[in-house]
């Protein structure tokens, strides 16, 4: 499996049989270039632009955007997980859904803008994860110290943060990565690309920071 990241909370899986994922995408107002991709399926996590915006990938052959359970092409399997964007129950920001995807033998997760600890029946739908991405950057999510909480609640094998200040969004009121790197002891140099497969995962670092990917 290949993991990419575009900025912001997009993501792109793509499994050994080349069926391309791609998670959250954005608008032009983001800051961030956008991608020419041609994923099979898109997952939006919610409706706010820079997250649920369809029209970048107009071609998918897919687009999942609430929780549900859903099959795709070459067996991948699509789990879909209601959530909030806020503490309150969805209240102040609406709904979130919260992303399992299963292939390779492996689980990647994504969280969108969780903006809460995870309960006990998010936790049971979750499972076993071996890959999660983690928002990180508080204000709109949950902030560094909670997202910390949540990946010990969730216990991956490897945690990517996602959706934090730099220099793209110097003007948004989000903290920038290293108010939850700094949680840790060792950070490895962001990388590109990760390569994973189930067989190798175990000697990867925990936390893993990526460089924006380029088409």
């Amino acid at each position: 499996m290949l993991i990419r990241y575009y900025g912001h909370s997009l993501f792109t899986m793509e499994t050994e049989n080349g069926t391309l994922v791609a998670f959250d995408p954005f608008d032009s107002h983001v800051g961030y270039p956008m991608p020419s991709l041609k994923p099979d399926a898109v997952l939006m996590s919610h409706g706010h632009s820079d997250h649920g915006y369809r029209d970048l990938f107009p071609k998918a052959e897919t687009v999942i955007d609430a929780p549900g359970d859903y099959r795709l092409k070459n067996g991948v399997h699509v789990t879909g997980i209601p959530a909030f964007h806020d503490d309150a129950q969805g209240a102040q920001r609406g709904n979130n859904t919260l992303y399992k995807v299963q292939s390779d033998g492996l689980t990647v997760v994504h969280l969108g803008d969780l903006g809460h600890a995870l309960d006990e029946a998010q936790l049971n739908a979750i499972g076993r994860a071996d890959i999660l991405f983690l928002p990180v950057g508080g204000h709109y999510t949950i902030d560094a110290l909670l997202a910390k909480r949540v990946m010990e609640q969730i216990s991956p094998k490897i945690t990517i943060p996602m959706h934090y200040k730099t220099d793209v969004n110097a003007d948004w009121p989000i903290a920038a990565l290293d108010a939850f790197t700094r949680y840790f002891d060792s950070i490895p140099k962001a990388m590109p690309i990760l390569r994973v497969t189930k067989e190798d995962i175990g000697c990867a670092a925990k936390v893993i920071v990526m460089e924006r990917a380029r088409d």
